[in-house]
């Protein structure tokens, strides 16, 4: 099952005609991708950037599909799916519905580096995480 999460629409998300600035999707699908690690009992700050453990996880590939607008004021529920995972790369796609109905998705891949800008191995809760069919 896909982890939820919700939000409302804010006015500065939108574009003159209140619909959703397409740029405001992929923050709030990094927003909902961090809500989701913290459901997992990781810190986003812990992973996204953590000197002491040589590990960044930087966002290097983000995709949408946009079907249905999502405009001012509306609750809006994310769904976090665990796309892929490889050694040291995980994809997230992130559905956004609303009124029980799809609008749109993110795809998110992350690729864990060293200090150096390596890719290196997923930390292990990441490596933990299932696939979902």
């Amino acid at each position: 099952m896909p982890f939820k999460t919700s939000f409302w629409v804010r006015f500065g998300d939108t574009d003159p005609y209140g619909v959703v600035y397409f740029v405001s999707l992929f923050r709030y699908a990094h927003q909902a991708l961090e809500d989701f690690f913290r459901a997992q009992e990781m810190e986003p700050s812990e992973l996204f950037r953590n000197p002491d453990r040589n590990l960044g996880l930087p966002v290097v590939a983000a995709g949408g599909e946009f079907r249905r607008p999502l405009k001012y004021g509306m609750e809006v529920e994310a769904r976090v799916h665990l796309a892929s995972k490889g050694n040291s790369s995980i994809t997230f796609r992130v559905e956004f519905w609303q009124m029980g109905e799809f609008s749109s998705s993110v795809d998110l891949v992350l690729v864990a580096i060293d200090r150096a800008w390596r890719p290196r191995r997923l930390p292990p809760e990441l490596e933990a995480l299932e696939v979902e069919d």
